[in-house]
């Protein structure tokens, strides 16, 4: 069974654009819950490429050497009783103990790295 879009097509574009890593599943619960859609995740995976996005794995990036965990750990020694009171650290860097397994919706699979969506909480160091 073939479902027509109307509506629906703008919602499934925001939401890839709000999180890049929603599943088809994700998507196809909140078309559900917001519209009633019956919508199925072949059918947005289909209007997903109309749109020109692929399902891809970031590129990899390097791991921490043991060079750069040492410099981190002579960084937080040296400057351990300082006052961070007025002080702002930022990093828009994230990481995983593991490999990556997490797919990105992307319009650009070349250009996509590893990056954490928008909306995500990152842990940070």
């Amino acid at each position: 069974m073939h479902v027509e879009l109307g509506i629906e097509k703008k919602a499934i574009s925001q939401y890839i654009r709000r999180n890049n890593e929603i599943t088809l599943n994700e998507i196809k619960e909140k078309l559900s819950t917001t519209y009633h859609s019956s919508a199925s995740t072949t059918t947005i995976r289909r209007h997903l490429r109309e749109y020109g996005y692929r399902n891809v794995l970031p590129k990899s990036t390097h791991m921490l050497t043991s060079d750069d965990k040492n410099r981190r750990v002579q960084w937080a020694k040296q400057h351990q009783n300082d006052d961070f009171k007025r002080t702002i650290f930022t990093d828009e860097s994230s990481f995983q103990l593991f490999r990556n397994t997490i797919r990105r919706w992307t319009k650009h699979p070349k250009n996509e790295s590893k990056c954490a969506p928008k909306n995500s909480e990152q842990i940070k160091y």
